[in-house]
This record gives structure tokens, C-alpha cells and sequence, in this order.
């Protein structure tokens, strides 16, 4: 685990990286630990369980969907963590619906300005392919998703079915493990 915190939060080149697994599995609790971890200049935080926004210290800000889509992502983000938790409340699989398409150019214009990005979401399903394909690597939790199906829309290797079968068919409901796709 140590190792994979230490992935997620380096101050590399710019990153992208997709989490998913079921609810309660550990996800959230992730993105606190790299929220607290990071050496980023500053911090943003996207979850539809806030109202409105929060700006919890001097870099970190915490904003709902809706004002960061509004808002924030028309901003010239640089050096940046940025945090989407819970995203099937507001990221549609569909890659033509209004929220996708102006987050998928934000992930390609943020590949050039150092930002790393997170992505949380509870199943395969949910995940919009259109990210897969801009994205570095996939964390999988447990979950119940068709990994087959997956596998096959985003022309992704045997290794990623590796992967996630390990992670289902370990004990441990909390259990993570990261691929580089």
C-alpha cells in the first residue's frame, strides 16, 4: 500500500488515474490519504456531497459538481491535485453528454500543466471510456462489473483481467490493487 501511495502522490508529469470499486470499499478513504499526502501547490476536491464549495486551508478547496463544471474548469490549472469522488453522480458513461465531453478536454488540456487527477467511481460500468483512454493507470477495489466488457470497449490488455480477478478474489473487502494501462 505504501508503495502505491507513494505512485499517487510523486510530482511527476502529469496523471491521470481511474479508482473503482464497490461502496464502502475504501475509495474515499484514498483520496483523503493523497489529499494529505500531496505536494501540489493546490488542492481541489469535486464531491456531490458538498453544497457548495469549502476552502479548507490555503490550497485546498472543496466544491460541488456543478461549480467546478461552472467555474473552476475554465481555469488555468496548473500543479494541481484534483480529486473527482463519487463521479457517477455527475460524470455520465456517455460520452456525448454535456458534463463527459467538458471534462474530457479539461483531461487533455491538463496533460501539458502537471496536474494529477483522480477519478473515483463504484463500477466498471460507470466509468465513461472516453477517460480510460487519457488515463495512466486503474485502481480496482472489489466490485461486480463485467471486467470482459470493459476490457474489450477499451482495447486494454489480458494483464488488466489479472488484476482485477486478484483483487476479487482476495478476502479483504478493503483490498486495492493498481494497474498502468
Amino acid at each position: 500500500m505504501e508503495e502505491l501511495k507513494k505512485l499517487l502522490t510523486s510530482d511527476n508529469d502529469s496523471d491521470c488515474t481511474i479508482i473503482i470499486g464497490k461502496k464502502h470499499s475504501g475509495k474515499s478513504t484514498l483520496l483523503i490519504e493523497i489529499l494529505d499526502k500531496t505536494d501540489k501547490k493546490q488542492i481541489i476536491y469535486i464531491s456531490p456531497k458538498v453544497n457548495t464549495f469549502k476552502k479548507i486551508s490555503i490550497n485546498i478547496l472543496i466544491v460541488d459538481p456543478a461549480n467546478f463544471l461552472k467555474n473552476i474548469i475554465h481555469r488555468d490549472l496548473e500543479n494541481t491535485l484534483i480529486l473527482f469522488d463519487d463521479c457517477k453522480q455527475y460524470i455520465s458513461a456517455n460520452p456525448n453528454e454535456k458534463n463527459a465531453s467538458k471534462i474530457r478536454d479539461f483531461l487533455i488540456s491538463s496533460r501539458h500543466k502537471n496536474n494529477t487527477i483522480r477519478f473515483a467511481y463504484h463500477t466498471l460500468e460507470q466509468v465513461n471510456n472516453d477517460f480510460v483512454g487519457l488515463c495512466d493507470s486503474l485502481i480496482f477495489f472489489k466490485m461486480n462489473s463485467n471486467i470482459d466488457r470493459f476490457i474489450k470497449e477499451n482495447y486494454l490488455n489480458e494483464n488488466v483481467k489479472t488484476c482485477f480477478d486478484s483483487v476479487n478474489s482476495n478476502k479483504s473487502d478493503h483490498y486495492n490493487k493498481e494497474i498502468e494501462i
